[in-house]
């Protein structure tokens, strides 16, 4: 799952931006998640179906993370400011043009999903030039304390 932060950092930043995340996110926790509930919102006109993150053990751990991580970096808080309900932490599956669609494509996705399971441990930094995939910059570790 990825935590995005926008604005983006720009590229001539990241070695400055690394060292103060690595720095300010030593302590930060790792933490389980589990992606079990496939659901969908409306995006202008497309709908986007996702999956619902969950943190068993800590409910609050990833909008926590979210906060930590706007609070060190002034500016970049788009996503937390983008509606009245704020940061919604998900992962998008795929853009359909119909809620019909998004709906169908739901059912299907939920009939055969079994939970998937993993820990979070690291931060990518993320890079990508033009339409190539995006690579890692750098890696941020977290705190090995579940």
């Amino acid at each position: 799952m990825k935590i995005r932060i926008f604005p983006f950092v720009k590229i001539y930043d990241f070695n400055s931006v690394y060292e103060l995340l690595r720095k300010e996110l030593a302590d930060f926790p790792a933490f389980k998640l589990v992606f079990k509930e496939v659901s969908f919102f409306q995006h202008g006109s497309n709908y986007v179906v996702w999956l619902k993150p969950e943190t068993p053990e800590d409910p609050t751990i990833i909008n926590r993370l979210q906060a930590k991580l706007e609070s060190l970096l002034p500016g970049f808080n788009e996503l937390s400011n983008k509606s009245p309900s704020g940061f919604q932490p998900h992962l998008t599956l795929g853009q359909f043009n119909g809620k019909r669609e998004a709906e169908q494509k739901i059912a299907s996705i939920q009939a055969e999903l079994q939970p998937i399971e993993f820990e979070v441990s690291e931060i990518y930094m993320i890079n990508r030039n033009g339409e190539v995939p995006f690579s890692i910059e750098n890696t941020i570790k977290l705190s090995r304390k579940i």
